[in-house]
């Protein structure tokens, strides 16, 4: 069998594929659809799939933004229907962004069977667009995209989660990173791209909790864009360097989640669905940036059950993450109750492997 996947714009996009590819028996073949120049694609490079790159732009903002998109469309269109026709997949697997819009396209007009994975709760466009069309559509349960949901062709499932998260147990990654039992460590970013206000929040953490409490170790992921005006900001800390760490991205995510107490990031689908095989807190600060504000309806949505406090980065301070953090790290009957939970959470049900099954079938 042999599948094509397409998605781009952020790493949420591309990790539930990833976690999808990763499942393939030896003898199928995973290729991948990729926005030109995006840096979301880095994890598909290290994993070895063979990557074709489609040039297109947004659809949203401006006039001129808008028209820009829309001039790109034609040539990324021909270009897509040139690389299915070369691979010739049994089918196309979709994940969202706009990379995605001229692969669905070509390939129904090609006659190859077209899947669309949608994580999250209010569904992007590229999903609202062909949702109807594909032969197979996963959405998360709750979707607010009801009409959707009851096509013959409509599944419920959760965000894919890599196989990594499921093998790394609490001890076996704190071991890894060299964190001992008494020390406590917060992870935070701000997705692939990084995020201003977060970043200004969760350095102010580092001076406020960090730097004065031995026993917890913070490791900040800035972004790529970011990484050198967070660094010029943070030397009042650097005599804490060994506990207060700054990177310009995390490249083992599995490894340093596995081994967080508390967790500090944006509310994407992939994240949320990360945090719950997991079981760590987490303060999630939702992305007012992303369209329809489907991080914040993702928030609501999909945290059911999860030890998670929800900030609305229009109400972030510093004073606030500093109480939440503390707060949550501080629970005792929260942590023991989580990690005593961890083997269970595991042993969640592989919704990589039941997509695939149902792939299969349409194949």
């Amino acid at each position: 069998m042999k599948i094509l996947f397409v998605g781009g714009g952020t790493a949420g996009h591309i990790m539930p594929a990833l976690s999808i590819a990763e499942r393939l028996a030896p003898s199928d073949t995973a290729y991948f659809i990729l926005r030109e120049g995006g840096r979301e694609n880095e994890p598909v490079y290290k994993a070895g799939y063979p990557a074709y790159h489609l040039k297109v732009f947004s659809l949203s903002g401006g006039i001129l933004s808008r028209l820009k998109g829309i001039l790109a469309l034609p040539s990324a269109k021909y270009n897509a229907k040139r690389i299915i026709k070369e691979i010739m997949p049994d089918a196309v697997f979709a994940t969202g962004g706009y990379v995605s819009y001229p692969a669905l396209s070509s390939a129904r007009g090609l006659g190859i069977p077209t899947v669309i994975h949608e994580a999250n709760i209010k569904s992007g466009l590229v999903t609202r667009l062909f949702g109807k069309y594909a032969d197979l559509l996963f959405l998360p349960e709750g979707t607010l995209d009801t009409g959707l949901a009851s096509l013959p062709q409509a599944h419920t499932s959760g965000t894919p989660v890599r196989r990594a998260f499921f093998e790394l147990g609490y001890s076996e990654a704190r071991r890894a990173l060299g964190i001992s039992e008494n020390q406590r460590l917060i992870i935070s970013q701000g997705g692939s791209l990084g995020a201003d206000r977060l970043n200004c929040a969760c350095l102010s953490l580092m001076r406020g909790l960090c730097a004065k409490t031995k026993d917890i170790i913070h490791i900040h992921s800035t972004g790529v864009r970011y990484f050198d005006k967070v660094k010029a900001e943070a030397t009042d800390i650097s005599a804490h360097a060994e506990r207060c760490k700054i990177l310009s991205y995390l490249e083992n995510m599995p490894l340093y989640l596995s081994a967080a107490d508390l967790i500090i990031c944006r509310a994407g689908a992939s994240s949320i669905a990360e945090l719950k095989v997991c079981g760590t807190p987490a303060i999630l600060i939702p992305s007012p940036n992303v369209k329809d504000d489907h991080q914040s309806k993702n928030a609501l949505g999909l945290l059911k059950g999860s030890p998670a406090l929800v900030i609305r980065e229009s109400e972030l301070t510093d004073e606030l993450l500093y109480d939440s953090a503390l707060r949550l790290l501080n629970d005792k009957s929260l942590r023991k109750s989580l990690y005593k939970n961890t083997r269970a959470k595991k042993l969640m049900q592989d919704e990589a492997r039941k997509i695939l099954d149902e792939i299969a079938k349409l194949v």
